[in-house]
């Protein structure tokens, strides 16, 4: 039974990173009209654990971000739980960040061929088992009827959003305020990127000229989310109401 479930969740996961890409690059562009999004080659999700990345298309450098996604069961709190733990001690304690091994500029057509390393920023983001099932029959239905996504897809998307912008807060003030450049010199170059995906997060949401209290309100009734902010709390001491910047 537990090996049928943990399957069972895997293959939940691997569907909804194809929803997320889906809803990133079909015609409802959740994070806008220059974000593409990508599956990472298999020696970066099983390595390197980044399922998927996102970048924005107009800029000269590309700096993708990348995302590490998961379903969870709401009895089953422990692997996001652990997931939130390893990135704290393999990558911010260490001033660093994530690396993309096999990477390819969402701007070019090729197929993936080593480039040199990427350092992106990672964080975690999931949905809960009943949202993950109907984000993936939605998408199917939509492509069966070459539709566009519906409402529940686009709230699906922000909620997704919304983990994204906070734990960038988290990891930036995280570096900023307990990590020691003179002993990880590296940081600087970490809080500038985390720095810089947030400010592009922000410009996303204010192009949807959304009410952040709102959606906090709403990406908060999933289990998921909670967990993040618990562990954001636990781990790191940061609460998903204080500012990042200071």
């Amino acid at each position: 039974d537990g090996k049928f479930a943990k399957d069972e969740e895997s293959a939940l996961a691997g569907a909804f990173e194809y929803v997320i890409a889906r809803r990133l690059n079909g015609p409802s562009r959740l994070l806008g009209e220059h974000m593409r999004a990508q599956l990472t080659a298999p020696f970066d999700d099983y390595v390197n654990k980044v399922d998927l990345y996102v970048e924005d298309t107009r800029s000269e450098s590309s700096k993708p971000v990348g995302l590490s996604i998961d379903v969870t069961f709401s009895r089953d709190r422990a692997t996001i739980a652990g997931k939130i733990r390893d990135l704290k001690y393999k990558l911010l304690e260490g001033g660093r960040l994530a690396q993309l091994t096999y990477y390819k500029p969402l701007a070019e057509q090729s197929s993936h061929e080593p480039q040199p390393i990427v350092w992106l920023p990672k964080v975690i983001v999931g949905i809960d088992r009943g949202r993950a099932l109907d984000a993936i029959k939605s998408l199917s239905a939509a492509e069966a009827a070459g539709t566009e996504a519906n409402e529940r897809d686009l709230k699906t998307g922000l909620m997704v959003l919304y983990q994204m912008s906070e734990q960038i807060k988290a990891y930036l003030w995280y570096s900023k305020t307990r990590i020691s450049a003179k002993e990880k010199p590296q940081v600087g170059a970490t809080i500038a990127r985390y720095e810089e995906v947030l400010a592009d997060i922000e410009g996303v949401l204010a192009d949807l000229n959304l009410d952040y209290d709102k959606l906090r309100a709403y990406a908060q009734t999933s289990v998921v989310t909670q967990v993040i902010e618990a562990q954001l709390a636990a781990e790191l001491g940061y609460s998903t109401h204080q500012d990042a910047q200071k």
